[in-house]
């Protein structure tokens, strides 16, 4: 089919090959080739966005989204070169434009993050031989902005949704990236996070993101521990590294197969908990846990 026959093709069709596209400078070349076109990327931005995005990053886009909007409800939105916000145009095209532009900073520094992630565990897993670090990158970076995510809502709280959103597994890679981000990477990976406190020996200052990593990593701490005390004595568990547990199964009133990769569904857990302990492993007013 030659070029000049493009335009004629139905609206469908021409979304399909925008959705088609594998760089989002390919979908500029498209939208300019003609009137026909261009309509189509005004109309049609989030559906070609997030499909072109989700064969960029590493992560799928509801996840990318939920990182996104915790950095905006948070004031901590990720600075995107050459985006001049001053302009008028606020429009439904031009909001789309300037999200996906955020998720594409976010998937650059995630990966940035892995680099270092990828090189400095390898010491930690060989003193911690059957830990489930996520030297995947797919896995790195779904557990990342998970992570993320909680810690930019730290101040109201972890939404029960993330968690009930995970399964056992990726429960746990959450807790290993933040360990890792908290405890081993390099000084430059905290600065860039803000997480390097002047003074290590004194507790963060409250509301600083040093802060808010802490309290949800012991936030964490504390949910494992409820998971660990209504686990019934058959379910199948072995210890990962150092006090790290990875249900391999799924509870037994809850299983519908005896195998899932990743272990328990925290979806089906979570109704299991005693009745206040989800609330009180997360309540973002409880926290005499931190120093």
């Amino acid at each position: 089919m030659s070029q000049a026959s493009l335009p004629g093709l139905a609206p469908e069709l021409k979304i399909q090959i925008f959705k088609s596209m594998d760089s989002f400078g390919s979908v500029a070349v498209l939208s300019s080739t003609s009137r026909a076109f261009h309509d189509i990327w005004m109309s049609d931005t989030k559906s070609i966005c997030d499909a072109v995005l989700q064969r960029i990053i590493e992560c799928p886009i509801e996840i990318a989204a939920a990182l996104v909007d915790a950095q905006e409800s948070s004031q901590l939105a990720v600075h995107v070169p050459n985006l001049d916000t001053r302009q008028k145009d606020h429009s439904a095209h031009q909001s789309v434009i300037e999200r996906t532009q955020r998720m594409l900073v976010n998937a650059d520094t995630t990966l940035s993050i892995f680099k270092h992630f990828d090189y400095d565990v390898s010491f930690f897993s060989m003193l911690n031989p059957q830990a489930v670090l996520s030297t995947d990158q797919r896995h790195f970076f779904q557990a990342y902005y998970g992570g993320m995510t909680m810690v930019l809502c730290s101040h109201e709280g972890v939404p029960k949704s993330l968690i009930a959103s995970w399964d056992m597994l990726k429960f746990q890679r959450v807790r290993e990236i933040l360990f890792f981000l908290t405890e081993i990477s390099p000084e430059v990976v905290k600065q860039h996070l803000g997480i390097n406190p002047v003074d290590s020996s004194e507790p963060p200052e409250e509301g600083t993101m040093a802060w808010k990593f802490k309290i949800t990593v012991c936030r964490l701490e504390r949910l494992e521990q409820v998971f660990l005390a209504v686990a019934p004595s058959s379910y199948l568990s072995r210890p990962l590294g150092m006090s790290c547990y990875y249900f391999l199964a799924s509870y037994e009133q809850l299983a519908k197969t005896t195998e899932r990769p990743g272990g328990a569904l925290l979806a089906e857990v979570l109704p299991l908990l005693p009745e206040g302990a989800l609330q009180r492993a997360l309540n973002p007013d409880d926290d005499e846990f931190l120093p």
